[in-house]
């Protein structure tokens, strides 16, 4: 379920240019800006997303029935992908998501 605009990713990244008074391991204070949107971003489960030649989309329930919201995927993890489209702050998606579901078919 959606449950807001945040979602939390572990980030790691490798300085190839030496920093000034650092060693390697030691941490460093980074800033990251990050651009937002008007849409909710979300992470779903690698297999809620289903991909076709045609598009990307995840199954939302909606009133007892299916509604495919096409996504773009952003950042992945082991088991996890974050997605941006025009999903709806408490959507449930199918955890589960297959091609041979249909819009408007009884969930």
């Amino acid at each position: 379920m959606i449950s807001g605009y945040f979602c939390c990713f572990t980030v790691v990244f490798r300085v190839f240019q030496s920093v000034p008074l650092s060693k390697n391991g030691t941490p460093v204070k980074i800033n990251l800006k990050i651009i937002s949107s008007e849409q909710i971003h979300c992470a779903v489960p690698l297999f809620a997303i289903v991909r076709s030649t045609e598009q990307e989309y995840v199954i939302a329930a909606r009133d007892g029935k299916a509604e495919l919201v096409s996504v773009k995927e952003g950042l992945a993890t082991h088991d996890s992908t974050e997605v941006f489209g025009s999903l709806k702050a408490n959507d449930r998606v199918l955890l589960h998501a297959s091609d041979e579901i249909k819009n408007g078919d009884k969930l």
